[in-house]
């Protein structure tokens, strides 16, 4: 029974918005949150971001937690990860240069959790590059879902 009241709860919310731009627009920001690399930031952000744009908050917050919460969060991340490795090898044949380089103060983190990582050199600037890169570019192809999702609703 609490299954059939939450998914009342969530109907509640969904019909209650009376902009399809203003629903619109805190979904791409739910998807682009949920996908940023900046851990620890999001609810964060979330909110800032829902406040400066006049979002629907509960849409922002429950999207962008439905996509990254503690069960999806390792692939997102390696996802993230990964991605800023292979832009940087198309666009740069030095990237080892980027790879080996990182804040002094993440230096000492990295040596005691190095033991972890499913990969031997992490860089913080490949993984805020590639979750930047992942971020925009899912946060497009939502968009272009969104927009043939509406005008096959409206056909």
């Amino acid at each position: 029974m609490e299954i059939k009241a939450y998914w009342q709860t969530v109907k509640q919310l969904l019909s209650g918005e009376a902009s399809i731009k203003r629903f619109y627009g805190s979904l791409l920001w739910a998807i682009w949150i949920a996908f940023c690399p900046f851990i620890g930031l999001h609810t964060a952000i979330a909110l800032v971001v829902s406040w400066f744009f006049s979002l629907n908050t509960a849409i922002v917050l429950s999207v962008s937690m439905l996509i990254n919460n503690p069960w999806t969060m390792v692939p997102v991340y390696y996802i993230d990860y990964q991605a800023g490795v292979a832009l940087l090898s198309l666009f740069s044949p030095e990237q080892q240069v980027f790879i080996k380089s990182n804040p002094q103060v993440l230096q000492a983190v990295l040596t005691y959790i190095k033991q972890y990582l499913p990969f031997a050199d992490f860089s913080l600037f490949v993984f805020l590059l590639g979750g930047l890169f992942v971020s925009l570019f899912v946060t497009i192809c939502a968009h272009f879902i969104f927009v043939i999702f509406v005008r096959l609703k409206k056909a």
